[in-house]
């Protein structure tokens, strides 16, 4: 298809000369052997489609239908049935009717309008659409898709459990754009829950007192977001550890990686302790300017009794804690700094 929309067959068939550059990042390889898909990931693992067939009816230049379907699929390490999707394109858009993709007991739901009026492509789904009901989830769909709302969930060791996802008012461009553009909104909910924790999530487990071990259930709260030029907002997000230790988040996780969220948790002094023997007391007490706190260097406020926010900066992958407004309010001004005992 050109850009102004309309379909040529010349240009599909023409005999373009491959790019000299090299590639700067190789994010995945795609095989075609005999009527099966291979999808290879760039971390060496395979995903598979067999058995796929389809159509397309050109029926004037500027409009034409068709389909694609396929005996069976491995993706995420989810067992795909049969299934197969239909199109129809006319006056610049493509129309996509709803298409039922079972997976491993879960179901995938694909409906949408493909608007090709501009030069890059807009996604619209407006009417509410359960993309996703009871999908299993891993490590690897976990990393690409869930964490790209809820970013603790990034690089974690082990993760089970189910995801339902429902979207509504969806407009968002097909190509770099959605680093910056785009809108929507919707809810995803986690069901059965289990973690194996690392980073920044094990980081926050830790701070409250609490030695996550194995894999660990969870209770992960109804997460209603927003998208909004290339972010995904959500206002309360309540994630319980093994019914015990309560996390509250809120903020937005960027389609290109960046975070700003806060979290409240009720943090153990010693642990906090712990945590900023890390960096350079000086220099964090300094930004929080308590510079005469760092002379006394090992007074920390009593903190058990009471939740405790802290800002995450960064991106999914280097996540961190601005500490210094960790700091600050929790000393009270009108306290003298050399009466603060020493609170273990």
């Amino acid at each position: 298809i050109n850009k102004d929309g309309e379909i040529s067959l010349i240009h599909t068939f023409s005999r373009l000369k491959p790019s000299k550059k090299p590639i700067s990042k190789l994010i995945g390889r795609i095989e075609l052997i005999n009527g099966t898909i291979y999808l290879h990931r760039y971390d060496g693992k395979i995903y598979r489609v067999r058995g796929i067939d389809g159509e397309f009816d050109l029926k004037i230049p500027n409009q034409a239908s068709g389909r694609i379907s396929w005996a069976s699929a491995t993706v995420y390490d989810l067992t795909i049935d049969r299934s197969e999707i239909g199109f129809r394109y006319h006056d610049k858009r493509i129309d996509i009717p709803l298409s039922v993709i079972p997976a491993s007991g879960g179901k995938f739901r694909i409906a949408g309008i493909v608007d090709m009026h501009s030069a890059t492509p807009m996604l619209q789904i407006t009417r509410p659409l359960q993309l996703m009901e009871n999908i299993p989830i891993n490590v690897d769909f976990g990393n690409d898709f869930i964490s790209r709302i809820i970013a603790v969930f990034y690089n974690v060791d082990r993760l089970t459990g189910r995801v339902s996802l429902m979207v509504s008012d969806l407009l968002l461009p097909i190509g770099k754009e959605i680093l910056h553009t785009g809108k929507g909104q919707g809810r995803l909910i986690l069901k059965d829950v289990k973690v194996q924790t690392s980073g920044l999530l094990s980081e926050l487990i830790k701070l409250g007192g609490a030695v996550p071990q194995g894999l660990t259930s969870m209770k992960v709260s109804d997460l209603d977001f927003k998208i909004n030029n290339g972010k995904a907002y959500y206002d309360d997000l309540s994630i319980i550890t093994a019914n015990v230790f309560e996390m509250r988040f809120s903020g937005w996780v960027g389609f290109d990686d960046r975070i700003d969220m806060r979290v409240s948790l009720p943090v153990i002094p010693r642990e906090l302790e712990r945590l900023l023997a890390k960096l350079s007391p000086r220099k964090v007490l300094d930004k929080a300017r308590l510079g005469m706190i760092s002379k006394v260097w090992g007074t920390v406020p009593l903190l058990g009794k009471r939740m405790t926010e802290i800002r995450i900066v960064g991106t999914r992958s280097e996540p961190r804690l601005a500490l210094p407004e960790i700091l600050k309010p929790l000393f009270k001004p009108a306290v003298p700094i050399p009466s603060i005992p020493l609170l273990r």
